[in-house]
């Protein structure tokens, strides 16, 4: 990772350096849950007129509040493209074009994970990073680090994205219901079709930890027809469609990702393999609709699609 220290400008960082050393600053730590909640659906920026600000507190907000909240929406998602699952769609995002055999499991799962603990790695020793956390009191409760770089981002500056890593962050940590609530203000709110097909893709994922399946593919399509670029959302639409026997919609997406990603075989054997480990792991398995209908699908996709559906025939 580049030393994005040198991104700012010494003002920025001596104002984090005295607001790291300020025991009782506050304007960059968040403890409590009901402030997380307050500040995911916030729309207004805090004020820097409000009562309570030290002279440091009142400088970042005056002149510096939007560098240091795309800072930390920066580091936000620098975590999360570190963890394992998006190691693992790595090949589709940056959208590779070559082919390769069916991988180990256990070895492609080794070499994910020690991909993954690198790019952590670099993430701690970067000294933006470290002073960061030291002005945000992160180290207090790693668990709960991520949605404070979103929360507080979201006090200096709100913006969706910030708003869409809290509720990456409450689906996360099994809190269900707070996190549609943050994606569900998100889509209310009427931003660009990238950021609402992405707030989709968060409603279907926390749709299908809950097991509700029509609902989870409802979000996914809507989200694929929304953002068709997305093979996340795309993907998960195949395999929902495939679970409730919808062999016409299944055919339909396949048809599409056909088209956008025939050459990207890597891609898609590394998002077969997580269901497979999603499947060791009981977190689900195929239905009896999805037999026939992936047998019928398998008949016109393309190679790379049918890498994918392959894993509800097993």
């Amino acid at each position: 990772m580049s030393d994005t220290l040198e991104l700012l400008s010494p003002e920025v960082e001596a104002l984090l350096r005295e607001l790291a050393q300020d025991p009782e600053s506050t304007l960059l730590r968040v403890d409590r849950p009901r402030e997380l909640r307050d500040l995911s659906m916030r729309r207004a920026e805090v004020s820097a007129r409000s009562a309570g600000w030290t002279n440091a507190e009142r400088k970042l907000l005056e002149c510096h509040r939007e560098e240091v909240a795309f800072l930390l929406r920066y580091l936000y998602y620098v975590r999360f493209v570190s963890s394992e699952r998006q190691i693992a769609l790595r090949e589709l995002r940056l959208r590779q074009n070559f082919r390769g055999l069916r991988p180990d499991e256990d070895l492609l799962r080794s070499r994910i994970a020690r991909h993954a603990a690198q790019l952590r790695r670099e993430h701690a020793a970067d000294p933006t990073t470290a002073l960061v956390e030291e002005s945000l009191d992160l180290s207090r409760d790693p668990a709960v680090a991520p949605m404070q770089l979103a929360a507080v981002s979201l006090r200096l500056v709100p913006s969706e994205s910030a708003r869409l890593y809290m509720g990456y962050e409450y689906s996360a940590a099994g809190h269900a219901r707070s996190a549609l609530r943050v994606a569900q203000a998100v889509i209310e709110r009427g931003e660009r079709s990238s950021v609402q097909a992405h707030a989709l893709g968060l409603i279907g994922r926390i749709y299908t930890k809950l097991g509700c399946t029509p609902l989870s593919l409802a979000a996914y399509k809507s989200a694929h027809h929304l953002d068709p670029t997305l093979p996340t959302t795309a993907l998960e639409a195949l395999g929902q469609s495939v679970q409730v026997g919808d062999q016409a919609g299944a055919s339909r997406i396949a048809r599409g990702l056909d088209l956008r990603f025939l050459e990207h075989y890597a891609g898609m054997e590394r998002w077969a393999t997580l269901l497979r480990l999603a499947r060791k792991r009981g977190e689900w398995a195929p239905s009896s609709d999805s037999r026939s209908a992936v047998r019928d699908v398998l008949r016109t996709c393309g190679p790379s699609v049918a890498v994918v559906l392959e894993v509800f025939c097993e």
